[in-house]
């Protein structure tokens, strides 16, 4: 084949180095091989690709100065610390306020649960805690955990709806639509 196209000559330069190399696919090499064939203009592309991979061979191995490699490794962590900063700041950044009232309605229990075992503690000492001192406090601990049951309630609600829905299955199904359609 003595004149080829555009698009030939392209995919030949393409595939020269591979074809040097041992490594074009067998599927290509028949393609390559008839292209190339009494092709005087490939002949000669691949005589100057065999000479600069040959010089290319023959030239010794320098090896990396050492400011320079101290150079690009430090320039490396400094890119890993800034991005792990990123990754941290965007976590927090996150974060909604929604997300954080089950966290302080669990502290506050915690806190009246502490706080009702140290007064109890003291009873001894002071005089006896009244009946409706108890029956007040039962009344409060009710009232949280009323509370609490509500706060998870929406809590799971906004999860379901902000995270799970809009950030894992809205994507999934577009991905999904997408490779479909390919």
């Amino acid at each position: 084949m003595t004149l080829y196209d555009s698009d030939s000559q392209e995919w030949l330069d393409d595939r020269i180095e591979a074809y040097l190399d041992g490594s074009l696919p067998t599927q290509d090499l028949a393609r390559f091989k008839a292209l190339a064939a009494g092709n005087d203009e490939v002949q000669q592309a691949l005589d100057v690709a065999r000479l600069i991979s040959a010089s290319l061979r023959s030239l010794p191995d320098e090896p990396c100065p050492d400011f320079v490699s101290r150079n690009v490794m430090s320039h490396v962590r400094h890119d890993l610390r800034k991005s792990a900063w990123q990754r941290v700041e965007s976590f927090f950044m996150g974060i909604r306020i929604t997300y954080l009232k089950p966290v302080f309605a669990v502290a506050a229990l915690v806190l009246i649960v502490v706080s009702s075992t140290q007064i109890g503690g003291q009873v001894g000492v002071e005089s006896a805690q009244s009946e409706a001192e108890v029956s007040q406090a039962l009344s409060d601990v009710k009232w949280t955990l009323a509370y609490l049951s509500g706060v998870g309630k929406n809590t799971g609600t906004t999860v379901k709806a902000n995270v799970i829905e809009d950030q894992m299955v809205g994507p999934m199904s577009r991905s999904i639509n997408v490779l479909s359609e390919n």
